[in-house]
């Protein structure tokens, strides 16, 4: 009797052991440990002035991390136009026509310091702990231009080696944001003109055949009428031509504004860098914000998508290349998420864009609270969680790791950088979601280079590093909206 009790409680308890095990990976997908997977890595004059051993370094730390993929912002930066301020095109292909056309010598000593350089793939590198944290990277040093180290390179021939993944940025235009800003207010002005004509016809007393029914109009009233819809007419005219100039900026070909500096980046990019296996993706930097844009701007924008996108393709002659973009918060949110959802699924349309990698826009917004936080992200994310849905495209949350302090970024909290973990979390693939941040260099590294605010950088990091890495951060069980 006691023995029979015996075995069945045994039985009990096995029978209870095994569904555990089958219930328990069941549980670990839903509520998965939650860490960054990627970075987004911002070239700039600071980022120039790095050698190799401190690049070596920054991959390091990064890898410490746990972080896999890595996304060049830019190769080519164009400046926005200012009035009375000018400043010079950057480049951060060392190969360039541009660079070859000015400075020949440049070039030479670009080949030379190319040819030269080789990272080991076993080379070892020094930890921050090996380091100590007083130790200090000199970054003062001068650097002659001839021979400033292929950033790209040492990159990839890093993620190479340790199995990272690499999306190379195409070239940025800051003048992008002003073009699009216009050119969908005049389309906007555009529709209202319209509407105002049909509006003044139907009161000038057209009828469905085109005869006019004057009757009931004085005579005064209907010449009055009649120079509004001249006028009306004459401006419709004027902003249809405005919009369709400023439309050129934004043309599908090799001639384009725009698409001739993307077309020129990727040619170069592939002719360099089209052979390392970490390759794996192009990023177009130009940003869309979580508008409801007009017809006559997804008419535009949509073309110039494909055109990059395709060429970016066609470019890739060892295998397909992911094809990311990534849209932000804007500071005014007029449109509703169906509306958003509408537009910017039409906008996005057979684009050749494959990964949506969503600003959180935190940090530009500079929102502190859970709840300035959480519902600007459920509006934003949404939208986007739908488009991406309807497209088949993966959707990733790009983390902004700064505050604005003023007009100055500086480097978050982890406290406030864990709320946005944990709210985008909701919105990304449950079991596999990608958050990405940005950017390493300004807000997050240990390198003591000339990159503003090292004491807070080297804090992130390390609390990061404590709780994310060393520790587990789970996210916390949602509550019903």
């Amino acid at each position: 009797m006691v023995a029979a009790k015996r075995n069945k409680i045994g039985s009990l308890l096995l029978c209870l052991s095994f569904l555990s095990a089958i219930l328990q990976p069941t549980f670990a997908t839903e509520r998965p440990r939650l860490m960054l997977s990627g970075a987004v890595l911002r070239y700039d004059k600071f980022s120039q002035q790095l050698t190799e051993d401190q690049w070596t370094q920054i991959l390091s730390d990064i890898s410490a991390l746990g972080i896999k993929t890595l996304i060049i912002q830019y190769h080519h930066y164009i400046p926005r136009h200012k009035e009375g301020r000018e400043e010079e095109e950057v480049d951060f292909l060392p190969l360039s026509e541009k660079k070859a056309e000015v400075s020949p010598e440049r070039l030479d000593a670009g080949k030379k310091v190319e040819a030269a350089k080789k990272l080991s793939s076993d080379k070892k590198l020094d930890t921050r702990e090996k380091l100590g944290a007083d130790k200090k990277i000199e970054t003062d040093k001068k650097i002659d231009s001839g021979k400033k180290v292929d950033a790209s390179s040492i990159i990839l021939e890093y993620a190479d080696a340790h199995q990272m993944s690499v999306y190379m940025g195409l070239a940025m235009d800051q003048n992008w944001y002003a073009n699009l800003d216009v050119m969908d207010q005049l389309a906007h002005n555009l529709n209202k003109a319209k509407e105002d004509l049909a509006q003044l016809e139907h009161e000038r007393g057209n009828s469905k055949d085109g005869r006019k029914n004057e009757s009931d109009r004085t005579e005064l009233e209907i010449k009055i009428a009649e120079n509004e819809i001249t006028v009306c007419k004459h401006g419709l005219h004027t902003v249809q031509q405005e919009l369709e100039e400023k439309s050129l900026y934004f043309a599908p070909s090799k001639d384009g504004p725009l698409a001739a500096d993307c077309v020129k980046t990727a040619d170069e990019i592939e002719k360099l860098y089209g052979t390392h296996h970490s390759f794996v993706g192009w990023y177009f930097p130009e940003e869309i914000w979580d508008a409801a844009f007009t017809a006559e701007s997804i008419a535009v924008i949509n073309p110039l998508l494909k055109f990059v996108s395709k060429h970016c393709q066609e470019l890739s002659t060892h295998g397909k290349r992911s094809f990311a973009m990534s849209p932000y918060a804007s500071r005014l949110h007029y449109d509703s998420v169906a509306e958003i959802t509408a537009a910017q699924t039409e906008l996005l349309r057979n684009s050749g864009v494959d990964v949506l990698m969503l600003q959180d826009s935190i940090g530009d917004l500079n929102l502190i609270d859970d709840e300035d936080i959480a519902i600007r992200l459920k509006k934003h994310f949404t939208a986007f969680k739908q488009v991406a849905a309807n497209l088949n495209m993966q959707l990733w949350a790009e983390l902004e790791s700064f505050e604005m302090a003023g007009a100055v970024r500086k480097p978050t909290n982890i406290g406030r950088f864990k709320k946005q973990i944990e709210y985008s979390y909701k919105y990304l693939n449950r079991r596999d979601p990608v958050f990405v941040v940005y950017d390493y260099l300004h807000f997050f590294s240990l390198i003591d280079a000339k990159f503003p605010f090292p004491d807070q950088r080297a804090k992130l990091y390390d609390d990061y590093k404590r709780e994310f890495v060393d520790g587990s951060f789970v996210p916390p069980l949602e509550k019903a909206d």
